[in-house]
């Protein structure tokens, strides 16, 4: 309908205006049966649901997200994912926007967001809440060894819209639109990215895909990749799609 269509120009205006390459949300999905599909407004990665039983639940309109649709991955078998090696492998920055409803419970690691090394459990990215109801971002990188980002503590039940990122040198976290607080409480704050990973395989939406699967157990409605310009940028891009989105 109308509603769809000018919420989807709003949503191409932000990915168009500050220049992301890739990014995937709900009002851009095919559903051919079984198979859900995030179009990738940057034309290069799909995303669709591998087998019937990874189907996410649409809704066309999500009071919680300003009538738009999302898609509930109900922590268990849903997720949306391609085979893709070295997602984004030359960068030494980069931002991750995401935008999310929490769990009805913590307790437990749930992923949003990753690109993985399938075969093993070694090198990823993941971006989470934890299980203290944490935002989360773990990067295991042969070249960047292990680091953790820790942003601030989620309440249940709430839609949000935050990203992570690196300047090539140090790491930056907002938050609905503004800057966030986070400690790294492993390995160091010196921007480790992309680029010292080796062997990515995967990029996933609503879960970690490898030999140690983690999924995700809400609705997931938006994830963007943005290049890296300065933060005051990556934040008046996490406001505008907060306000597109009534968070």
């Amino acid at each position: 309908g109308l509603t769809s269509v000018i919420t989807g120009d709003l949503l191409q205006g932000i990915f168009s205006s500050y220049s992301f390459i890739n990014w995937w949300d709900s009002n851009e999905l095919n559903i051919s049966g079984t198979t859900t599909t995030y179009l990738d407004r940057g034309n290069e990665h799909d995303l669709p649901n591998p087998s019937a039983t990874n189907q996410a639940t649409y809704s066309a309109s999500d009071a919680g997200f300003n009538g738009r649709p999302s898609l509930d991955y109900d922590g268990t078998t849903d997720y949306n994912y391609k085979s893709f090696n070295d997602f984004r492998g030359s960068d030494n920055s980069g931002v991750i926007h995401v935008t999310f409803k929490t769990p009805a419970s913590f307790g437990v690691t749930q992923t949003i967001f990753a690109a993985s090394d399938e075969a093993t459990n070694a090198e990823k990215i993941m971006i989470y809440v934890d299980s203290a109801g944490d935002f989360t971002c773990l990067l295991n990188t042969a070249g960047g060894g292990n680091t953790r980002i820790r942003g601030i503590a989620l309440s249940v039940n709430t839609e949000y819209t935050a990203y992570v990122g690196s300047t090539g040198a140090a790491f930056i976290m907002g938050i609905n639109g503004a800057t966030s607080g986070f400690s790294v409480d492993l390995g160091f704050n010196d921007g480790t990215w992309l680029n010292d990973a080796t062997t990515l395989s995967n990029i996933s939406i609503g879960g970690r895909i490898n030999s140690s699967n983690n999924l995700y157990g809400s609705k997931i409605v938006q994830v963007g990749y943005e290049p890296y310009t300065s933060q005051a940028i990556s934040n008046a891009a996490n406001l505008e799609i907060k306000n597109v989105y009534g968070i």
